[in-house]
């Protein structure tokens, strides 16, 4: 800026070169946009102030109307274009007010116009700015909202799936172990196969959990869903835990979804009854 400022005064007819002094109130001037974002309204009259004084002072013309703009733009994208559209009519009627008092002449220079243009121009584009990051930030808040809102359903689904594949087993691990404990000493032979049951109960579980683990670590979307047509195993479990289970025909063709719930649901059902049930003498 200062460059500029001094190349230009070689093209202002009757303009005085740039002397420390207007050095030092440029570098001034410049020196408040280190502070614009954290006091957009005090530093854009601050910079509007010092730059409109450099100007009726005589010093060279130059891009110094710059630094106020910058502030200005701030000033629109932090706190709104009505905050700046006051503060900025506040500040050119405060320069109009000290053209006054040192000229005493009510008269308007053509320059007011073009001031006010710019304010204008400064403001709508700041307010556009404005309100496209907003947007962007609203945007933004939705997505992460949503990926929150995907995460939870993620979470709970592989509770709901850690639980119907352990809760089963352990059921009916618990029963036979039960079992076992009563009859150790006076039938070993039932207390045996009930010790073989918690076996293929317990082996049956940690493949069912190692499944679900593995798709959990591919990244998968989901495991593969349960079937009817593996109900065989469930009421194999069952019969082992000493219920008495009858099948009456086949599963027909379902969908996919009805399919797996219709599992989920006879596995619960067998898994409530195996512990709610008396445990055999």
């Amino acid at each position: 800026m200062l460059g500029a400022t001094s190349a230009s005064s070689r093209w202002q007819p009757g303009a005085s070169p740039l002397t420390p002094i207007g050095v030092a109130w440029l570098a001034a001037t410049v020196l408040t946009l280190l502070f614009v974002h954290r006091f957009p309204l005090t530093l854009f009259l601050v910079a509007a102030a010092s730059a409109f004084g450099y100007y009726f002072s005589g010093l060279p013309g130059g891009p110094v109307i710059l630094v106020p703009t910058i502030a200005l733009f701030v000033l629109t994208r932090q706190r709104g274009p009505r905050t700046a559209g006051i503060t900025g009519a506040s500040a050119l009627a405060a320069a109009y007010v000290v053209h006054v008092v040192t000229t005493r002449s009510f008269a308007v220079e053509a320059g007011v116009a073009f001031i006010v243009v710019w304010l204008v121009a400064v403001i709508g584009v700041g307010t556009a700015v404005r309100y496209q990051l907003d947007a962007l930030a609203a945007r933004r808040g939705q997505a992460d909202e949503h990926r929150h809102r995907l995460a939870e359903q993620e979470r709970l689904r592989i509770a709901r799936e850690v639980h119907d594949v352990v809760a089963h087993s352990l059921a009916m691990i618990n029963v036979q172990a039960g079992v076992a404990a009563h009859v150790a000493d006076r039938r070993p032979e039932q207390a045996k196969e009930a010790l073989l049951n918690i076996k293929a109960a317990s082996a049956s579980a940690l493949n069912d959990l190692r499944a679900t683990l593995a798709v959990l670590r591919s990244g998968e979307d989901k495991a593969p869903a349960p079937s009817l047509a593996q109900a065989g195993e469930l009421l194999d479990h069952a019969r082992d835990a000493g219920l008495t289970v009858e099948v009456h025909g086949e599963p027909g063709d379902l969908p996919a979804p009805v399919d797996a719930a219709a599992y989920r649901i006879l596995q619960e059902s067998l898994t409530n009854v195996v512990r709610h049930a008396d445990r055999p003498e």
